[in-house]
């Protein structure tokens, strides 16, 4: 499959490395409950409370540039937090990472699929 993205030059020009990335994902089975994930995300919990300081995480540079990213889209991110970040405080303040239906992300690439041969 090919796909042809053409960026506004307003929107190439500020940001000269935007790339669009596609993937798909095959063999998914739904289930409501699944052991290994909540095994899983409680590791990453561990993880991510070892590697990570709440008052420190602006200073990280992946968030750091996350941050500026966002400013340089006129977005304030200590107002609307990137996703990464946002996940990661939530993990730090001890609230757990919400469950997503593999039918949901299933929908959603469905559509995506549906629209790729669009030009965007």
């Amino acid at each position: 499959m090919q796909l042809d993205v053409h960026f506004d030059s307003a929107v190439s020009s500020k940001f000269p490395g935007l790339a669009v990335c596609i993937g798909t994902i095959n063999n998914v089975h739904i289930k409501r409950n699944n052991e290994e994930i909540r095994k899983l995300k409680n590791a990453v919990y561990e993880q991510v409370k070892n590697k990570y300081n709440i008052e420190t995480l602006k200073e990280n540079a992946t968030v750091r540039a996350y941050r500026d990213f966002y400013w340089k889209l006129d977005i304030d991110p200590t107002k609307t937090r990137p996703a990464g970040e946002a996940l990661l405080r939530r993990v730090l303040n001890g609230n757990e990472l919400p469950t997503i239906s593999s039918c949901r992300r299933l929908q959603l690439g469905f559509y995506e699929n549906h629209r790729a041969h669009q030009r965007v």
